[in-house]
């Protein structure tokens, strides 16, 4: 992934929502550095597995990651990551009990039944998600991380 702006060019960069997406965080993450100014943030979103993981994960989760193409994040390489990518970690806040339940609740209840709004291709959902089947499912974690270029 190549940016298409100069080195330093922004004072903040935002990746909400979409990091968990990318096939390679660090690469993603260190073009992200290199557009910004020194002393210049990053925050970001991302999906990791929480505590105490589980020898196999709760199938709700890899049905997730399968159709959202979403890996989860190693929440304690974080700080590492970052580092490798030219940042510094000035922030990693676990935000789950404040998003993810109340977004899948709000998500289902949009979806009644099952049933997916018109726009939505079935086929992109194989294994016929429903954003309830996420609820209760307390190894599913929601991240918000700052990071500053030094």
């Amino acid at each position: 992934m190549k940016l298409p702006f100069a080195d330093q060019s922004f004072d903040a960069v935002m990746a909400l929502e979409s990091i968990s997406h990318m096939p390679d965080r660090q690469q993603a993450l260190t073009e992200a550095c290199r557009v910004l100014r020194p002393g210049g943030r990053i925050v970001l979103t991302d999906a990791f597995e929480r505590a105490p993981r589980k020898e196999t994960r709760h199938p709700a989760i890899d049905t997730f990651c399968d159709n959202f193409m979403v890996t989860m994040a190693d929440i304690d390489d974080y700080a590492a990551l970052l580092h490798r990518s030219g940042l510094r970690l000035r922030s990693l806040l676990d935000i789950t009990e404040q998003t993810t339940q109340r977004t899948c609740q709000e998500l289902a209840k949009q979806v009644p039944g099952g049933s997916r709004p018109a726009g939505i291709d079935p086929t992109h959902l194989p294994d016929q998600w429903h954003p309830s089947d996420m609820l209760g499912v307390d190894e599913f974690g929601y991240l918000l991380v700052v990071a500053e270029r030094p």
